[in-house]
């Protein structure tokens, strides 16, 4: 898990509602460029683009919130599409662009999972600027094709990455509600003795709720 910085820009922004059908990846094609320089960039003046988050070996930066529209990939793509950048190593670097890919599958996930709802990933909600190119238009953009091809990878290998985490975000998800096999009696018990409701099994527990239900079991 890794940390999102928000530092929305006021410059750039069309304020208009997003419902996202997926997530468009792109990359910055301005080598050494970090993500808070972009950020600076994009908040400065009028660039009539923008994008949802920018991603380099360091930080992630949010500068648009997820539900409004950037201008990222033509009209088609930008009332549909969350936008986001992944910025590139001054030069040749794998283990920056190994960094960046970490981030980017995370964070691409952690969207699919908490903000979309989205737990098959596809070549219809996962596209590349080059594919929204070949089957919107709007955009004459090609990335992160050549990027990623520097490194070894193509789109296909980031919908494949993206779609293993999201299957590890909802396999902890699923794993945080069930009960240990050594823990079953006495979840049974704490139930039946209305000392606890059995929910959230794995969750720290406050010391206001162990009053309560000492103050139960006192009182049962």
């Amino acid at each position: 898990m890794f940390e999102i910085i928000n530092k929305h820009i006021t410059k750039n922004r069309s304020y208009k509602s997003l419902i996202p059908q997926g997530i468009v990846v792109h990359e910055t094609d301005n080598p050494g460029g970090t993500a808070e320089a972009h950020y600076r960039y994009f908040n400065s003046a009028d660039r009539q683009a923008s994008a949802h988050a920018f991603i380099d070996w360091d930080v992630i930066v949010q500068t648009i919130p997820w539900n409004e529209q950037a201008w990222h990939a033509g009209a088609y793509a930008n009332a549909r599409f969350i936008g986001i950048e992944l910025c590139r190593p001054s030069k040749h670097d794998d283990i920056k662009f190994g960094a960046v890919w970490e981030k980017s599958i995370w964070l691409f996930a952690h969207l699919y999972v908490n903000e979309l709802n989205i737990k098959e990933i596809t070549k219809d909600n996962l596209l590349s600027h080059d594919e929204i190119r070949m089957r919107f238009g709007g955009t004459t953009h090609t990335d992160p094709t050549g990027y990623f091809k520097e490194y070894g990878k193509t789109i296909n290998d980031f919908r494949k990455d993206v779609q293993n985490k999201v299957n590890e975000l909802l396999n902890k998800e699923n794993d945080s509600d069930k009960i240990s096999d050594w823990a079953k009696d006495a979840w049974y018990w704490v139930k039946e003795a209305a000392i606890s409701d059995g929910t959230r099994p794995k969750d720290f527990v406050t010391r206001e709720e162990i009053w309560t239900m000492l103050y139960r079991m006192g009182n049962n």
